[in-house]
């Protein structure tokens, strides 16, 4: 039986005091050793494909606050830099930076509580923070879901003169109706075929990677990543492939650890939430020597998508591709060392607790018209309680 609530606030402070405040925690995360094996990881997945690996990034490119507060010891820019290490180690890298052309024809902002900045003002400044990273490619710049007999006018005309005249590379990739069901369009005329393909002049004869990023959600990465895939095959002859490059949630721990927990708290006000990957734990148990681990957690949209998203693959690459014989679920798709670079479980836990209760806060007074969220993030700070109490 759990303690009472006003025992269990203070084995919890206690608990938080002993884990270090959060100007000075102690550290439970082993940030070079996971820079290393992220490193070495992407190396291993490139292997596997001759012509471009298409890398969807998710979260924060140029710094991940979330991540640096969940877990301590880890810096908030090391995914440049990991980034800037393989182009010193010899790889080829190059960045696609995805924008929604729908979001802008709606007026999408950007900006807090959607208020703010305007899309274009929010792209550019998200594609200034790239040159911050010394060695790191001008991004190219992808514009999703054009409309293919409608002129570009109104705030993207403006916004594509203004990365022309930064000198930016723009490409467009159209609506396709049915998209993603009716496969055969989608690999037709008015599918990827229509589209824009993008080619570097420095990739010749070499294998390379491709950052997928994006202004944020809904931006079309993985459309890109697939239809460059399939172009790279239709246009050039060569084979390349799709890879996700995740930290959260983090597949090698348990579904409700507090950093699982967290990251669920950080997106319940867009409905994601973290789940057993059913495809890889079945893929697991059919395993004739015992596979570590067992089970791997995933989020609901990868594994909703993981059947469709291996049909229309399963069109776009050769039956010898890697993806073919080695992409067994969405963890399968993933690239992420974070779980093994855990040293204090106790100190990121304590740190996603409070990192649950920062988010129940702002949702407090951001979502005070939508209740449903503020209670999803209070069943989850309770979760998060809960497993921390088990554990004292």
């Amino acid at each position: 039986m759990l303690r009472s609530l006003v025992g269990s606030e203070m084995c919890i402070r206690d608990r938080c005091h002993r884990c270090g405040s959060l100007s000075g925690r102690k550290t439970g995360f082993d940030n070079a050793m996971y820079a290393r094996t992220q490193v070495e990881w992407i190396k291993e997945r490139l292997r596997h494909f001759p012509g471009r690996l298409y890398m969807e990034v998710g979260g924060h490119f140029a710094a991940d606050e979330h991540a640096a507060r969940v877990l301590p010891g880890f810096d908030a820019l090391v995914k440049p830099k990991i980034f800037s290490q393989l182009i010193r180690d010899g790889v080829t890298v190059e960045i696609l930076f995805c924008l929604n052309a729908a979001d802008i024809r709606s007026g999408r902002r950007w900006g807090p509580e959607a208020a703010g900045d305007s899309y274009a003002e929010s792209a550019l400044a998200v594609l200034g923070q790239y040159s911050r990273f010394q060695g790191l490619p001008r991004p190219r710049v992808v514009f999703n879901r054009c409309e293919a007999d409608s002129p570009c006018i109104g705030e993207m005309a403006e916004l594509e003169e203004a990365l022309h005249a930064s000198g930016y590379r723009t490409y467009k990739r159209f609506e396709i109706a049915g998209y993603p069901h009716e496969i055969e369009h989608v690999l037709g005329p008015e599918g990827f075929l229509r589209d824009e393909h993008v080619t570097w002049e420095s990739e010749q004869g070499t294998s390379s990677l491709v950052l997928v990023t994006a202004i944020g959600s809904s931006s079309g990465k993985m459309g890109t990543c697939l239809g460059q895939t399939f172009l790279d095959r239709e246009k050039l002859g060569i084979e390349s492939g799709y890879a996700k490059y995740e930290l959260f949630p983090i597949w090698n721990i348990p579904l409700e650890h507090p950093l699982n927990l967290a990251y669920e708290a950080a997106e319940c006000n867009v409905g994601d939430v973290v789940l057993m990957d059913p495809f890889y734990n079945d893929w697991a148990a059919q395993q004739e020597e015992v596979v570590e681990p067992l089970v791997a957690v995933n989020y609901n949209r990868d594994i909703d998508a993981f059947p469709l998203l291996m049909d229309m693959i399963a069109r776009v690459v050769t039956p010898e591709n890697y993806m073919r014989s080695h992409y067994h679920s969405p963890t399968h798709m993933g690239i992420n060392a974070a779980g093994l670079a855990i040293v204090d479980d106790a100190a990121c836990s304590m740190a996603a607790l409070q990192e649950c209760e920062r988010r129940l806060e702002r949702y407090r007074v951001e979502y005070a018209d939508k209740p449903e969220v503020v209670e999803h993030c209070e069943r989850i700070a309770k979760r998060a309680r809960e497993v921390i109490l088990v554990d004292l």
